[in-house]
């Protein structure tokens, strides 16, 4: 669009979902900081305006107060009360100087990385896995570096969920804790060893992974399970299927376990029931880790409510570290600690209520963004349903009239001499193909023919001949008969 002198922004977040928001409200941070275009932002969230240069409040078509963010927020102004009640009560910070907006906080990210650190460890339990200062680029791509100095940690028996924008390394980190890739600077260890030291058929034995839509083999639903353990016992089979909230509708089929999955990946189960199977499948071998990535985003609600149901429980059990990746934040907030991942670093750690305290957190503007955009979609899913039902009704009471649907059937009846004036210009070539068809067709009976001649002529009985015993007529010797039955073979 060129180069303008001057950028009007209207809203340009309020219709976006909470990760884009984040990733476009980076965007216009960044032209914010540059003082090189002249930027007036219109805005209802005043979380995208705390880095303007200068806020001025309009009320009945008068700016009644200017300033920055600080100075408005430093005494008792109509912007303030504003704020607090976007967020949920004045619960800013008391502390507050000028400068300590978002933008200036930024500046001090070593010690938002040592605070992080410091919680990560506070659990004084075994460590399970741990990212140390790890750097990571695809090797499709080694110049755009995923991961630079990554660090995080879960501990033995706990639920650690990944959250973030698109594009921040939530999968990836699932992609180097099952080494899929090895990192190219740091290291991932496993119970204080490095993974790169470990046999990597014993390493991913301890894992087990669920993804967004599991795949089922055409087999029974008990060797479906199976499959996660060669050689597990119908016992070992039925357990993890009541780990995975999946027994009791594995016995309401008439065969049980052995009901076979028929179709291409398990078409006669819903969702939940094969995602609940994929569950049972990775819990079979009594994997050390548990990856959940994003096991219930391609459900419907009530396969979804289900299946978090299971999920709950193996968080509640400790029996297994869990690893969670989750665009829904309503899914996650059983889990022990959350970390908020984006620009390839962990910029948040905390439960779920400890980082809803965080005024300007960005996990609670992720949170709170996701709470307006599910009101959205369920006002949004109601009408939608209920105009869905008056249509249905509306059918329901018109009469019909049935004189005028014969009429418009015979109307559309098939007119011959319309067929054929449409297909003359095509007359030559459909000559052709039925001589075609006629020759192709002839093939086969012909075979038949000429193999039942062959045949007979294969078996064709020659009588025995001699001088003055010529077994057949007309013939003066045998010669000459047996040259007639040469050419009549030939």
């Amino acid at each position: 669009m060129g180069n303008p002198k001057i950028l009007l922004l209207d809203e340009a977040t309020s219709a976006l979902d909470a990760e884009s928001e984040l990733v476009v409200q980076d965007a216009l941070d960044n032209i914010l900081e540059q003082k090189k275009i002249t930027t007036i932002i219109i805005a209802h969230r005043l979380s995208t305006i705390r880095n303007a240069d200068q806020i001025n409040v309009i009320v009945t078509g008068e700016v009644i107060e200017s300033g920055n963010h600080d100075e408005l927020m430093a005494k008792q102004s109509y912007y303030r009360k504003l704020v607090e009640k976007q967020e949920g009560g004045g619960d800013d910070d008391e502390n507050s100087t000028p400068g300590s907006s978002r933008r200036n906080s930024e500046n001090d990210l070593t010690k938002l990385a040592d605070n992080i650190n410091k919680a990560m460890h506070a659990d004084h339990s075994t460590i399970h896995i741990e990212f140390k200062d790890v750097d990571f680029a695809y090797p499709t791509r080694p110049k755009k570096k995923i991961f630079d100095g990554f660090n995080l940690v879960v501990h033995q028996g706990e639920t650690v969920a990944l959250c973030g924008p698109s594009g921040g390394g939530k999968s990836t980190v699932v992609g180097l804790v099952e080494r899929f890739y090895d990192p190219s600077g740091g290291a991932i260890e496993y119970k204080g060893h490095d993974i790169r030291t470990l046999n990597v058929g014993w390493y991913r034995d301890q894992i087990g992974y669920v993804g967004q839509e599991p795949t089922l083999f055409n087999d029974t639903i008990a060797r479906n399970i199976a499959y996660g353990a060669l050689g597990a016992t119908q016992a070992e089979i039925e357990e993890a299927a009541k780990q995975a909230n999946a027994h009791d509708f594995i016995m309401q089929f008439p065969e049980g376990y052995d009901t076979p999955v028929a179709g291409s990946g398990g078409s006669q189960l819903s969702g939940g029931q094969k995602q609940r199977i994929a569950i049972a499948r990775a819990l079979v071998k009594k994997p050390q880790i548990l990856i959940l990535d994003e096991a219930t985003s391609a459900l419907d609600n009530e396969s979804e409510s289900i299946v978090q149901e299971a999920i709950n429980k193996l968080m509640e059990s400790r029996d297994h570290t869990v690893i969670v990746i989750a665009h829904r934040l309503s899914t996650i907030r059983n889990a022990d600690h959350i970390a908020l991942i984006a620009e390839g670093k962990v910029i948040e750690y905390g439960s779920h209520d400890e980082l809803l305290e965080k005024p300007h957190g960005r996990y609670r503007r992720l949170f709170e963004s996701s709470k307006r955009r599910s009101t959205v979609d369920s006002v949004g899913l109601r009408h939608s349903m209920i105009k869905k039902v008056e249509e249905d009704e509306d059918q329901e009471e018109e009469e019909i009239d049935w004189e005028a649907e014969i009429e418009a059937k015979e109307e559309e009846a098939f007119n011959a001499a319309r067929a054929r004036q449409l297909a003359r210009p095509d007359a030559s070539y459909m000559l052709a193909g039925s001589i075609g068809a006629v020759m192709a067709g002839a093939v086969y009976p012909m075979w038949g023919i000429l193999f039942a001649e062959t045949i007979d002529l294969l078996f064709r009985r020659v009588k025995y001949c001699e001088e003055g015993n010529i077994p057949e007529e007309g013939f003066e010797s045998c010669p000459e008969y047996w040259k007639s039955i040469a050419d009549s073979a030939r």
